[in-house]
C-alpha cells in the first residue's frame, strides 16, 4: 500500500470527521483504547506455566504491545490510502476496509485481509479461552467458585471444566445480536480500566514499599517502577473520566451503563455469598491458594 501511495499519490480523506472537533474525536478513541489491548493480559495470567524467566515474560508483553500498536497503525494507514477521498462510496459496505483494499489490490487483497483478520481473531479467541480458563482454575483453587473448575484433566493437565464453562458463556451473547455485543464491549472498557488501575496501584505500592504479597522476602524499593506505575494509575483515572464524566466525548451510553450496573450487582451478590462461606478462612490462606 505504501508503494501504491508513492506511485499514485491518491488524495486522502480528512484526518478527522468534519462535524466533530479533533480533540473530541481523539478522546473518543482513547476512551475505548484499553479494550483493544485487553488480550495482552493473557501473558501474565499464564505465567505460572512458563518455563522461562520473568524478564523474558516482560519482554514478550512489551513487544506484544508494540507489535499490536504497529499492526493497528498499518491497518488504518492501508485503509486510508485505499479509500482516499472516496470514503462515501464505502458507507454501505458490510466490510468497508476489505472492499477498499479489494478495489486496489483485487481478489488477492481480499484474501490477504480475510487471512489476516481470521488469524487475529482466532489467536485472540485462543488467548482469551486459555487465560479465562486459568483464572477460573485459580478461583476454584481458592474456593471462590466451584472447586470443579480447579480440576486438571489428561496428560496435558488441561482445565476442561473451566474451558467448557467459558465456551458455554461465550455462546450466549451472539444470540442477542450485534447491539448487545457492542454494549458488552463498551461496558468491558470500564472494567478493564479498573483492572489496569488496580494493577498499577499494586505495582506502585510494591515498588514504593518493597513488600510484595505472597513473597517471603521484601524487594528493594525502585523509584523508576514507582513513578512508572503511578503514571499508569493517572492514565487509568483519565480513561475512567472519559467513560463516565457527563459531556465527555467517550461517555458510555445508557445501554452499556445499565449493563455495567447489572454486572456489578451480580458481582457484589456473588461476593456476598462467597464471603459468608469463607468468613472462617484466614485471608492469608486464600491468598496462598490463589498465588500457588
Amino acid at each position: 500500500m505504501v508503494i501504491y501511495y508513492v506511485a499514485k499519490r491518491p488524495g486522502l480523506a480528512p484526518a478527522f470527521p468534519v462535524d466533530v472537533p479533533p480533540a473530541a474525536a481523539v478522546a473518543t478513541i482513547i476512551a475505548f483504547a484499553p479494550w483493544a489491548y485487553v488480550g495482552l493480559d493473557s501473558i501474565p495470567q499464564l505465567a505460572g506455566e512458563f518455563n522461562f524467566s520473568p524478564k523474558k515474560e516482560l519482554g514478550l508483553l512489551m513487544w506484544g504491545i508494540i507489535a499490536a500498536t504497529l499492526i493497528y497503525l498499518a491497518m488504518m494507514l492501508a485503509t486510508s490510502i485505499a479509500v482516499g477521498t472516496n470514503h462515501d462510496a464505502y458507507e454501505g459496505e458490510p466490510w468497508p476496509p476489505a472492499a477498499a483494499i479489494s478495489d486496489v489490490m483485487g481478489p488477492t487483497g481480499l484474501v490477504l485481509m480475510v487471512v489476516a483478520v481470521s488469524a487475529g481473531v482466532l489467536t485472540g479467541l485462543n488467548g482469551f479461552f486459555t487465560a479465562a480458563s486459568r483464572v477460573l482454575v485459580t478461583l476454584g483453587r481458592a474456593n471462590l467458585v466451584s472447586s470443579r473448575l480447579d480440576e486438571l484433566n489428561g496428560k496435558e493437565r488441561a482445565p476442561c471444566n473451566a474451558v467448557h464453562l467459558v465456551c458455554a458463556v461465550c455462546l450466549v451473547p451472539p444470540w442477542f445480536g450485534r447491539a448487545a455485543l457492542t454494549w458488552v464491549v463498551d461496558m468491558s472498557s470500564a472494567g478493564i480500566t479498573v483492572a489496569y488501575f488496580y494493577t498499577c496501584f499494586c505495582a506502585w505500592k510494591s515498588a514504593h514499599t518493597g513488600k510484595v504479597p505472597g513473597m517471603p522476602k521484601p524487594i528493594a524499593p525502585n523509584k523508576f517502577y514507582e513513578y512508572f506505575a503511578l503514571a499508569g494509575c493517572i492514565l487509568s483515572v483519565g480513561f475512567l473520566a472519559l467513560l463516565f464524566v457527563p459531556g465527555s466525548p467517550g461517555m458510555l451510553g445508557a445501554a452499556p451503563l445499565i449493563t455495567l450496573v447489572v454486572w456489578i450487582v451480580l458481582g457484589l451478590a456473588s461476593w456476598a455469598i462467597k464471603s459468608r462461606q469463607l468468613k472462617d478462612v484466614p485471608p492469608e490462606e486464600t491468598a496462598a491458594l490463589i498465588l500457588e
